[in-house]
């Protein structure tokens, strides 16, 4: 911090936004999540999340979820898993205990465009 902020209050986040407004608003949106802190409980909802898994497509992620329930035991496999980003098509997200699995096609896309071309011989897939 420089010298200028040393009348600043102390920050108890890692993350310090430096506009005194932010104390001002009732609620903090997170609009592309379609969540918000009068409409949902984030920390019980993510208190417990160790893991945040990112790829592509809503789809996908979804077996993701299902996937690593049956692999680590975590819940039933065959538990329907709710799209906790419902409310918008930007994003889905969706959990299962620590674990989070959230979609962001345009950042699959950024980081690997390649993970949606299928190859014409990849095992188990008819053309």
């Amino acid at each position: 911090m420089d010298s200028k902020d040393e009348g600043s209050a102390p920050c108890s986040s890692p993350v310090y936004v430096h506009n005194p407004h932010l104390d001002a608003l009732k609620e903090d949106i997170l609009y592309h999540f379609s969540l918000g802190t009068e409409t949902h409980n984030l920390q019980d909802m993510f208190g417990d999340v160790k893991f945040v898994c990112v790829g592509g497509s809503p789809w996908r992620m979804k077996a993701f979820t299902e996937y690593i329930a049956a692999e680590l035991g975590m819940e039933d496999p065959e538990s329907e898993y709710p799209n906790i980003c419902a409310g918008t098509d930007r994003y889905a997200m969706y959990k299962v205990g620590p674990v989070l699995s959230v979609s962001d096609l345009s950042l699959a896309l950024l980081l690997s465009p390649s993970s949606l071309w299928i190859p014409p011989f990849s095992p188990g897939l008819s053309r």
